[in-house]
């Protein structure tokens, strides 16, 4: 996927994920805080109840 320049760091904030402390980037969508925090699946899918990833 995309990966950020190292030589241009984004602002950081902290958000809990699941109780836990988790540094994302600033303006970073809720769905990218869950892929960052390493959560497997954030929602079942309506029919079969499979886990889901969060779309980002």
């Amino acid at each position: 996927m995309f990966a950020t320049r190292p030589e241009i760091r984004p602002a950081t904030v902290e958000v809990l994920v699941d109780g836990q402390p988790c540094r994302v980037p600033e303006g970073a969508s809720a769905a990218a805080a869950l892929l960052l925090a390493g959560l497997p699946a954030s929602r079942e899918t309506p029919v079969s109840g499979a886990p889901a990833c969060p779309t980002a």
